[in-house]
């Protein structure tokens, strides 16, 4: 193999990697979005229109995510022809990632955890995903999204925020847009 065509494999590579990474940005819009509507939208049922059933939003902002999650997916594994380690590896973070926030959520039902609490909790962890996938990437804004993410969530903390519901809720739609809309958007464009 000669030095130019080594080269050339490095470049196409490179070219692949660059391509996977604006693939990942569908993920983080598609959550992002529904994230952030649901509790916007929570929000204004609870403030301003006192409506009980508040949360009523979850189930159809979940459904919505798994469902574009799925078809995105589906569709980049039917275009895929090599799985990178790096894909490999988000692949293993997203999943525990997955599991971490499905231990958090039932907490509350167990008497563990207020919701308002459990979103303190939430918010730490949509920082999580956004700085390792980041970092996996060599993607900045996803790093520094995450980064975001901690900061609020500790913020948050300091401050009490998480023993008001309603504030959490504006906490979460906040930390949304720092660590996963933002950074999808500059995904998409990179």
């Amino acid at each position: 193999m000669t030095e130019n065509e080594s080269i050339e494999i490095i470049l196409k590579m490179i070219d692949r990697t660059k391509e996977n990474l604006k693939q990942q940005s569908g993920f983080y819009l598609v959550w992002g979005w529904s994230i952030f509507v649901a509790a916007s939208l929570e929000y204004v049922l609870l403030k301003f229109f006192e409506y009980p059933n508040h949360a009523i939003v979850w189930p159809f902002a979940i459904l919505f995510g798994v469902a574009a999650s799925i078809y995105l997916g589906s569709k980049l594994n039917r275009e895929k022809r090599v799985v990178s380690y790096a894909d490999k590896a988000l692949k293993y973070l997203w999943a525990s990632w997955s599991v971490m926030l499905l231990i958090i959520i039932v907490f509350p039902v167990f008497g563990g955890y207020s919701w308002a609490e459990s979103y303190l909790l939430i918010i730490a962890l949509y920082g999580m995903g956004p700085l390792v996938s980041g970092g996996i990437l060599s993607f900045k804004p996803l790093v520094v999204g995450g980064v975001f993410s901690f900061a609020l969530a500790v913020v948050v903390m300091i401050t009490g925020w998480y023993s008001n519901f309603s504030t959490m809720l504006l906490c979460l739609a906040l930390s949304i847009l720092g660590s996963y809309l933002i950074p999808g958007y500059l995904l998409r464009k990179s």
